[in-house]
């Protein structure tokens, strides 16, 4: 009876660890989801079998997915989007990785968008497969413009430089022309020669005031 006791006692103490242990499992569950569904980038994970198995707001938000979409293969989930298909492919199959790869999607409005994604094999328990998928995925629409209006106010500056070059040149050419006209207008010139002179300084002089 006492060892019946001493048994019983240990098998409370057992199952009493055991109810914590799940309790903090559950409770380490439940703050990876927060943190998974409060990441600013989406994020979406598949299964040694390519099987959705998370999706936060903002992912789902990104491809425009509606309804559970949990268990859904990513050709399905990616239909869409043949490039992110492919390169989360690869992924499953060869273990390859992406990083910052950018490509372009458009919307079911027709909005053209460009994201930021990167596509990393995961570790999975065995039952799960090999391994599988994780991808982040990033907006970075609004950045690839601001880089676009840098490159073409680069571009524009890079231009008005080798214009104001050019001017430069351009003037001392007029200015050396018009040197010369006043010069041949100090000779004594009969009357045809000064009126082709004076009209020749007055299209220098035209020229200078463009340039």
């Amino acid at each position: 009876q006492s060892v019946v006791a001493q048994l019983q006692e240990q098998g409370q103490a057992l199952e009493h660890l055991s109810e914590q242990a799940r309790e903090r499992a559950d409770s380490a569950e439940k703050f990876s989801e927060r943190i998974v569904a409060s990441l600013p980038s989406g994020l979406i994970a598949f299964d040694g079998a390519g099987h959705s198995m998370a999706i936060n707001p903002p992912g789902r938000a990104l491809l425009e997915i509606n309804g559970a979409a949990i268990g859904e293969s990513y050709e399905k989930l990616f239909d869409r989007y043949s490039e992110l298909a492919s390169m989360v492919n690869h992924c499953l199959k060869n273990g390859t990785l992406y990083r910052r790869a950018e490509l372009e999607i458009t919307s079911l409005s027709g909005q053209t968008r460009r994201l930021g994604a990167t596509v990393a094999p995961i570790e999975l328990p065995p039952e799960r497969g090999p391994h599988g998928a994780l991808c982040l995925l990033t907006d970075i629409t609004e950045v690839s413009e601001l880089r676009e209006q840098v490159a073409i106010k680069n571009s524009l500056e890079n231009l008005g430089e080798m214009s104001a070059g050019l001017a430069h040149e351009f003037k001392n050419a007029v200015a050396a022309l018009q040197g010369y006209v006043q010069l041949l207008q100090s000779l004594e010139l009969n009357d045809k020669a000064s009126a082709a002179a004076t009209s020749l300084l007055q299209e220098v002089k035209n020229l200078s005031s463009m340039v």
